[in-house]
């Protein structure tokens, strides 16, 4: 029985002394007397909130052998996600615990994980069950998940990601530089995608229906689009550096957002200025359409001071005024003062 063992399983024993208890020579250290303790809270923690990993971390199936619910992770996950084929470093072990520090996580989590630096599998191994038993906490996982990639087990840390997040980004194999959306299906989304003409949906692929592909160029367009539906929700997407996906909120967009978006990714073509003053009678006939072929701040003025704001207003798509057709003796007689035919 190693020194850890023997404190955990001496419960009567005053709790002064078994901080002092005497251990093996190989373990006489401050380090086995801290990790026994840690490890020590995290079970009594689990006693407490009755915390079982009854579910796979990485694909949610029931957990069925003891070995697999005593790490949280099934052994196909396991061996698919959690191989070690890498070198843990000290900056990596360091890195995780700052993050571990930052978190939201328990203190039992961080007591646990400081006590094993010297051993970061077991570090990981301790995030792991503690994501499995707390997988209705979307925000518990997605730190465990941040601080296991920070650790170097990237895939890992990516499964947990995707599973528990309602968007994901990633990009494309080839060198295209495009990107591929996958999402659940909104109505508001699927019906603004189809406005993206660069976006080509994608076969279907996992758990989400609905794919599309787009270009970097409208990246803030479809951010845009995804807030209406998806704001202040979590998205996995491609990282900067280092990891190979990262997790982000979405912010919240309304319909004002989305068409300005729409507007700047597309701007409307400006109709070309006429040579010579035009005034078209539109399709309802209370109302005129006056173009000129240049602005006039003369025009302008007494054109405002002649007509009420009631009876007229400026067009910005089409670039003109438009007013009541009851003034169009008045409006052609200020075209002819202040352009009298000149460009």
């Amino acid at each position: 029985m190693n020194a850890a063992e023997h404190i955990l399983n001496t419960p009567d024993a005053p709790s002064k002394a078994r901080g002092m208890a005497k251990v093996d020579s190989t373990t006489n250290s401050a380090a086995a007397h801290k990790a026994a303790d840690a490890v020590g809270i995290i079970r009594e923690w689990g006693k407490v909130y009755t915390l079982t990993a009854t579910e796979c971390c990485c694909c949610g199936i029931p957990l069925r052998d003891a070995m697999s619910v005593t790490r949280g992770i099934g052994p196909v996950c396991s061996k698919k996600h959690y191989e070690i084929d890498f070198d843990i470093t000290n900056e990596m072990v360091e890195d995780a615990l700052g993050m571990l520090h930052a978190s939201g996580l328990e203190k039992p989590v961080k007591l646990a994980a400081k006590a094993l630096k010297t051993k970061p599998r077991d570090l990981c191994n301790v995030l792991v069950w503690w994501a499995s038993a707390h997988l209705d906490q979307v925000d518990v996982v997605l730190a465990c998940a941040e601080i296991m990639s920070a650790l170097g087990f990237d895939s890992l840390g990516d499964r947990l990601r995707e599973r528990n997040t309602n968007v994901i980004i990633t990009k494309t194999d080839d060198d295209s530089g495009d990107f591929i959306i996958r999402c659940r299906a909104k109505i508001g989304v699927r019906r603004y995608m189809r406005r993206v003409k660069e976006a080509t949906s994608v076969a279907r692929e996992g758990r989400f229906k609905y794919g599309w592909r787009f270009p970097a160029s409208r990246k803030e367009l479809v951010w845009a689009i995804l807030g209406e539906d998806f704001g202040h929700q979590w998205a996995t997407v491609p990282a900067l550096q280092g990891k190979s996906s990262q997790v982000v909120k979405i912010p919240a967009t309304s319909y004002y957002n989305i068409r300005q978006a729409f507007t700047k990714a597309y701007p409307p073509a400006k109709p070309a200025a006429p040579a010579q003053p035009l005034i078209v009678r539109m399709g309802d006939p209370g109302w005129l359409e006056i173009h000129t072929p240049h602005r006039n701040f003369g025009f302008v003025a007494e054109f405002k001071a002649s007509v009420n704001y009631k009876h007229r207003t400026w067009n910005r798509d089409k670039v003109c005024w438009t007013v009541e057709a009851r003034f169009e003796a008045k409006t052609r007689e200020l075209v002819a003062k202040h352009f009298n035919g000149r460009k």
